[in-house]
């Protein structure tokens, strides 16, 4: 274990993973790439800051939301972040995922190692790790049962069979689809231009209504004969008012 100083500390540890995780959490034009559907496209652009669901989402996909940020962590990074600026590990350098299966596989300082297993970070670190297993499990198990995205798990019957944590985590990501798809659908029809002559269809629209005449003698022998009677435009059909007035 040795000491580097600042700059050239940071460089050196730099993993592929670590700029990998960090490029894709980058704000911008990448979050609303164009390789997404035109639908999910214009909800990431128009909705406020946070997951973007949509009803096609998987429940994997929700459910593991934020939950492997560390793990992409190498264990470099996580002791310079959390335990010690001036710390490098000198040697293998692994991610913090398999790190946690086998602390002392890595670390045969015990003082160190002590300070990075007591730290709340790694400690909420093993807790998310629980976390994930449970949530894979249940993602797992909601394929089984066609229940594999936001839509369907509005439909599923039997939600009772996922955690508690799951179904909250579902049913919060169903509302942000859900009013995201309304926000959509709303844009969408204020967009299309109305048919012509659709507004004086219903402007000038007349009531009509049908007779019936029956013809002939005798139960057997009565027909009824139909007949169309225009009416006249009613004098008050509906009442108009600005909005806001």
């Amino acid at each position: 274990m040795t000491e580097r100083s600042g700059e050239e500390t940071h460089a050196a540890a730099e993993s592929p993973a670590t700029n990998a995780q960090r490029r894709h959490a980058r704000p911008g034009s990448d979050g609303g790439g164009s390789n997404q559907p035109p639908a999910q496209r214009r909800g990431v652009e128009e909705a406020p800051a946070g997951p973007q669901w949509t009803l096609y989402s998987t429940v994997e996909e929700v459910l593991l939301a934020g939950l492997d940020a560390t793990r992409q962590m190498t264990l470099n990074d996580f002791i310079r972040k959390y335990v010690d600026p001036n710390f490098v590990l000198e040697g293998r350098n692994v991610m913090m995922g398999v790190f946690a299966r086998r602390p002392e596989h890595y670390i045969s300082d015990e003082r160190l190692l002590r300070r990075i297993i007591d730290s709340p970070e790694y400690q909420t670190e093993c807790q998310r790790r629980e976390d994930a297993r449970n949530l894979r499990a249940d993602a797992r198990k909601l394929m089984e049962h066609d229940a594999g995205n936001l839509q369907r798990w509005k439909d599923f019957h039997q939600k009772g069979i996922v955690a508690a944590i799951t179904r909250r985590k579902l049913n919060a990501a169903l509302e942000v689809a859900e009013v995201l798809e309304r926000a959509w659908r709303v844009k969408e029809i204020a967009r299309r231009p109305l048919p012509e002559g659709f507004y004086d269809s219903v402007l000038k629209a007349r009531w009509s209504h049908v007779l019936g005449f029956p013809e002939g003698e005798g139960e057997d022998e009565v027909e009824m004969r139909m007949e169309v009677k225009a009416g006249q435009a009613p004098a008050h059909s509906w009442e108009y008012k600005m909005q806001g007035t």
